[in-house]
């Protein structure tokens, strides 16, 4: 719903009316004891009403107030308590912090930001708080610039190397845990090993670039020598990027890139693909495969992929409003009692029956100080 001024203000009460009625339809399964529960309520939550919340919702948001703001809110607090099993009468604070589900005004934040982001028109301090330096974000290439959906079956792979040619390029990626990464293809001619190369990435880097910068680059090697190798196979290891450049709907600038060497030079040599699994005592693999740690290790070389992935992108841009959540719950005025059993409302939390009674009720009587001094001795009793 558009208005004339575009404040969006018609559109963000229709969302909550709508959000409401679905959230009510839901609640009418839950109750405090028989129904659905907790994080099954969660879940039914996330993908029936805040998906259809957030509909749209990089182009409304900046149209969200303060009274916009809480409308959506207790729109979102009607399963949210039934979540977190807890009476009407609690806070919405301690409602999201026990359900464990984002206040719906910083989610939306957040999928404003991210949009901006990934669509190539971040505002000027969007970029605050990833620690990206100077790297560039990874984006997916335009539908324009997208292969026609008639040429995209002319990738294909096998599984297996018992077909394949006399002249093969292993290829193989590595990321360590602390986040190094790096890549390597050797080229062989029978069991004799013609060539090899490594190279790093920046860090961060996730496994699934490693691995099609290694393809890429192993690529660029045999089109340099198409002239003298007229057939040859490349084996990976990474049947999630030989899926990725069969299925080139969305494909990233490197993705892209791959799959039009692959198919490029597939006109002029003989060119197949296999993949192979990891560590099944192919020693030619293992051999690649050691070739990439080697390079992940070995940072004294500049990398020749530096672009951050998406996935880091989001990982921090959520650990970003994760850290605004926990601010906002630290300088709340209500849900106090939660907060001091719960002050952090991301962590991990588990009940144990090492707690004795004597101890609960003491526990009790610091968070709840309005509590009778008789109830904490007849709860010593």
């Amino acid at each position: 719903m558009i208005d004339e001024k575009f404040l969006w203000k018609s559109h963000i009460q229709y969302v909550v009316n709508k959000s409401k009625e679905i959230s009510h339809k839901i609640a009418a399964a839950a109750r405090l004891t028989w129904g659905f529960r907790g994080a099954a309520l969660a879940k039914i939550y996330e993908g029936a009403v805040q998906s259809a919340m957030l509909y749209g919702a990089p182009i409304w948001a900046e149209g969200c107030k303060v009274k916009e703001c809480r409308s959506l809110l207790s729109a979102q607090r009607i399963l949210t308590v039934k979540a977190a099993t807890a009476y009407r009468t609690v806070p919405s604070e301690a409602a999201f912090v026990l359900s464990k589900i984002l206040p719906f005004d910083i989610l939306l934040q957040e999928t404003a930001k991210r949009y901006r982001l990934f669509t190539g028109h971040p505002s000027n301090n969007d970029l605050d708080g990833l620690q990206l330096q100077d790297r560039q974000l990874e984006r997916r290439v335009s539908l324009a610039d997208t292969v026609h959906p008639a040429d995209m079956d002319n990738f294909r792979f096998t599984e297996g190397v018992q077909d394949a040619y006399n002249t093969v390029i292993y290829t193989d990626g590595s990321r360590l845990d602390d986040g190094r990464a790096g890549g390597s293809f050797i080229l062989f001619n029978g069991d004799a090993e013609i060539h090899r190369d490594n190279f790093t990435l920046a860090e961060h880097s996730t496994i699934f670039q490693c691995e099609m910068i290694a393809l890429r680059q192993a690529l660029t090697h045999l089109r340099g020598h198409s002239d003298i190798i007229k057939e040859c196979s490349i084996v990976t290891d990474s049947q999630s990027v030989l899926t990725a450049l069969r299925n080139m709907r969305q494909p990233t600038t490197l993705q892209l890139e791959t799959w039009e060497l692959a198919v490029n030079l597939a006109r002029e040599i003989s060119l197949r693909f296999h993949w192979t699994p990891s560590h099944s005592g192919n020693a030619k693999n293992d051999a690649a495969d050691q070739l990439a740690k080697a390079a992940a290790t070995d940072q004294a070389t500049a990398p020749i992929y530096n672009l951050a992935p998406r996935t880091l992108v989001k990982r921090r841009l959520r650990n970003l409003f994760l850290e605004a959540w926990k601010e906002r719950w630290r300088t709340a005025t209500k849900g106090r009692t939660t907060a001091s059993f719960l002050p952090d409302p991301c962590s991990a939390r588990s009940v144990t029956p090492t707690c004795t009674r004597r101890r609960f009720a003491l526990a009790v009587a610091v968070a709840a100080p309005w509590e009778r001094s008789g109830d904490q001795d007849a709860a010593e009793d």
